[in-house]
Order: structure tokens, then C-alpha cells, then sequence
């Protein structure tokens, strides 16, 4: 079994490692990899998206590892209700490295020029926090894989204004079981940049 080592001690528990610090759980197991934050504001988003780099570097790919990033707010909720008729309030944000690992495969080769895009770097996901919170444009982004998608652009000025679109898709719990164990979430499906 593998863990983290950002944390000063591991527990099994139910034949999952449990790694404890004060900011946060992480449940590692065999095929499964999920960080729960006792207190988000306690760590900053740039040590989120660390995590995952970390995570992708040392883990197996096959395992998945997702980290909350965020709560949607009720102004937020508004926007995207008015924006694509979604109702997401009290849904939470959270990224993983199964999307990570997609947008770079998909978005960060040298022939995003020909599609009109940029390829992405890594610091392009340090973005994401304002791209998704304080996002220019909220847009429907459709259905991919039976599941709705909504679109969040944001244009950024650097040295000179790039586009940037992240793609959330809508993960709403069915189950009544499920229910009393995880959350609404708005979860990262791909990342590019026009």
C-alpha cells in the first residue's frame, strides 16, 4: 500500500490507510484515493494542485485521487442556474487527477495551434480556482458521457489576454445511501486555453 507523505502519521482503518495532519484526511486505497478538508481555507489553492502533481508523479495511474476545492456559494449558484438552468448550490468543486491527466494529454500537445488553442503547462492549473470562482462567462457545455457539462470562461491579461475554458461536469447523488456519505459536486472534466 502506498501513501502520501505530507502527513506526520498514518491509521488503517477498514483496510484503508488513513493519513491524518491537521488540514486534512486522505482514504488511500487499492483503487481509490480521496482527500476530505476538515478546514479549506487552511490550504491555499496552489497546494491543492500540488497534491495532485505529486500524486500523478509517484501514484499508479489507475488510481484516482480527488481533492475539494471549493464550495459553491449562493451567488455563484445563481449565475450558474440563470447561466444553464443547473441548480448547484451547496455542490462542491473538486478536481482530480484522472481530469488533469486528461487535459494535458489532450490539451497540451504542439497541435492545440492548429485548433485554435494554446497547449497547456502546468501553471495554467494554478488558474483554475479563478477561471471556476470568478469565471468572465458560465456557458452549457452539454452532455458528455450521459452527464451534464457547464462551461466556465475566464480571460486573463497577461502580457496579453488568453481565454481560458474549464469544463465541469455535474455529479448529483441518486442514491439515498450515497447521499448520507458524499457530496453534489461540480467536478473538473477537461481544461484548454484559447
Amino acid at each position: 500500500m502506498q501513501y502520501l507523505t505530507i502527513a506526520p502519521y498514518a491509521l488503517n482503518v477498514q483496510n484503508r490507510f488513513v493519513l491524518c495532519t491537521n488540514v486534512t484526511k486522505i482514504y488511500i486505497s487499492y483503487y481509490f484515493c480521496f482527500v476530505k478538508y476538515f478546514t479549506p481555507n487552511q490550504m491555499n489553492f496552489s497546494e491543492l494542485v500540488d497534491n495532485l502533481f505529486h500524486f500523478i508523479a509517484n501514484f499508479p495511474a489507475n488510481q484516482l485521487f480527488s481533492q475539494d476545492v471549493g464550495s459553491v456559494d449562493t451567488i455563484l449558484a445563481n449565475r450558474i442556474k440563470i447561466a444553464v438552468g443547473i441548480d448547484t448550490e451547496n455542490f462542491v468543486v473538486s478536481l482530480d487527477n484522472f481530469a488533469i491527466i486528461h487535459a494535458i494529454n489532450q490539451h497540451s500537445k504542439p497541435n492545440e495551434i492548429q485548433r485554435g488553442q494554446r497547449p497547456l503547462n502546468t501553471q495554467d492549473f494554478y488558474l483554475l480556482h479563478k477561471i471556476i470562482f470568478e469565471a468572465d462567462e458560465i456557458i452549457n457545455g452539454g452532455k458528455r458521457k450521459g452527464k451534464e457539462c457547464i462551461k466556465f470562461v475566464k480571460t486573463i491579461e497577461n502580457n496579453y489576454a488568453e481565454t481560458y475554458t474549464a469544463v465541469l461536469e455535474v455529479r448529483v447523488i441518486t442514491s439515498s445511501k450515497k447521499a448520507l456519505y458524499k457530496k453534489n459536486r461540480l467536478a473538473l472534466q477537461t481544461f484548454y486555453v484559447k
